[in-house]
């Protein structure tokens, strides 16, 4: 598993939505469900910021420029072993989404509703429905206006 995984979070609140990538990795494909673009911090990689930017390029947005926002992690187990995943906010894209996925991992990135996450109308997988969940609470309660937009969704 190397170091962990990095996941960004790419809120736009204003228009009630999120980054995600549909995973068509075969070995996963019975579960059909979407995540937050990002994955394995390789063992050459020092640090998880550089880990998370190289994996937003990949799979969101290959222009990408910014500086990755450290949230939260936490302990998961996967694939027979523990390991820690990390939760980054991402400053939305100043151009378009990469048209294409990763082939063989991911289909294209998309915004998505937020509400179509939490209706459970798009599947995300459980852990980075949890990060995203604890994301917006942390922006809740340090931003006013998020709160009153998106408060709502994770009450």
């Amino acid at each position: 598993m190397g170091k962990g995984l990095v996941s960004g979070v790419c809120l736009n609140a204003a228009k009630d939505s999120v980054v995600l990538v549909f995973d068509i990795d075969p070995a996963r494909a019975y579960r059909e469900a979407y995540g937050l673009p990002g994955g394995t911090i390789e063992d050459k990689e020092i640090d998880k910021e550089k880990a998370m930017v190289r994996e937003w390029r990949e799979e969101a947005d290959s222009e990408y420029v910014g500086n990755p926002k450290f949230v939260y992690s936490h302990q998961r187990k996967g694939r027979g072993e523990f390991f820690t995943q990390f939760f980054f906010l991402i400053d939305p894209p100043k151009g378009p989404l990469r048209t294409k996925g990763v082939p063989g991992e991911t289909g294209p990135p998309e915004w998505i509703l937020l509400e179509d996450i939490f209706s459970g109308k798009r599947k995300l997988y459980f852990s980075h429905l949890m990060g995203l969940k604890t994301v917006i609470i942390r922006m809740t309660v340090e931003d006013p206006e998020v709160a009153e937009k998106l408060g709502h969704l994770v009450e």
